[in-house]
């Protein structure tokens, strides 16, 4: 939602010059500039400030278009095995003391290995659940 913000702040700024160059009398079809100098090596070619402002208005319409909706946030198409380790460890250390619990008469290594095969089914179905939520959300809008 931000770079809508920004999108929108944009026109705002460019539509407030705009007026203010009116405000003065400035004929906007017939402001043309030149960026850079001759004398730095480097100078652009004339510019045309009335479709100058006609592209920026253009490529701002193209970004508040493109831009998440309200509501709605971003998200990667798919789950990195490091985000889904890191939720995976998360979960288990919010359960932990019912899985000790529960395992409370396997030796040390047995909860061990309980532990790393829940770590890895958790890890597992973090990311089909992932892909499963993506493809949804892609058939949704076809």
């Amino acid at each position: 939602m931000e770079i809508k913000n920004t999108a929108i702040t944009a026109t705002i700024v460019i539509q407030s010059l705009v007026k203010l160059l009116e405000n003065e009398d400035v004929d906007i079809s017939s402001v043309k500039f030149k960026v850079g100098s001759e004398s730095n090596g480097y100078e652009s070619p004339e510019f045309e400030l009335e479709k100058l402002i006609d592209l920026a208005y253009e490529g701002l319409g193209k970004i508040k278009e493109q831009a998440t909706p309200e509501g709605f946030v971003l998200v990667p198409k798919e789950l990195s095995d490091e985000k889904a380790t890191s939720l995976a460890h998360k979960e288990f250390s919010r359960i932990s003391s019912f899985f000790y619990m529960e395992n409370r008469h396997e030796p040390d290594s047995s909860k061990e290995r309980l532990k790393r095969i829940w770590i890895a089914n958790k890890i597992r179905n973090l990311k089909v659940f992932h892909k499963t939520f993506i493809e949804a959300q892609e058939q949704s809008h076809d």
